[in-house]
């Protein structure tokens, strides 16, 4: 289940959409620091990071993983906004705003 978060109109036909995931596959997320998802190293339960959506500098939370083939990608909630990213969107973000 998702709701969405902002809608911005980017030109004739396209939008860009923010949503919240609130459960994101079958993912226990422990109090810890850090879960295992298999094979692997485990993952952050939480960071502190820039929020691609609102820009500010925020907690994200574990929500869950989506699977992609056989892989998972973990997905995080911004306690700012209650955007739903990827750890790959927001390592991603992290970097640029570095240089």
């Amino acid at each position: 289940m998702s709701s969405v978060r902002y809608c911005e109109k980017m030109r004739a036909d396209v939008y860009r959409v923010g949503v919240c995931i609130d459960l994101a596959g079958l993912v226990d997320v422990p109090d810890d620091d850090s879960i295992s998802i298999g094979i692997g190293p485990a993952i952050p339960a939480g960071a502190y990071l820039n929020c691609p959506s609102c820009g500010k500098h925020a907690d994200f939370h574990l929500v869950g993983c989506q699977m992609v083939g056989a892989d998972t990608m973990p997905l995080y909630n911004c306690a700012a906004c209650g955007t739903t990213r990827s750890i790959v969107g927001l390592l991603s973000h992290s970097r640029r705003q570095v240089v």
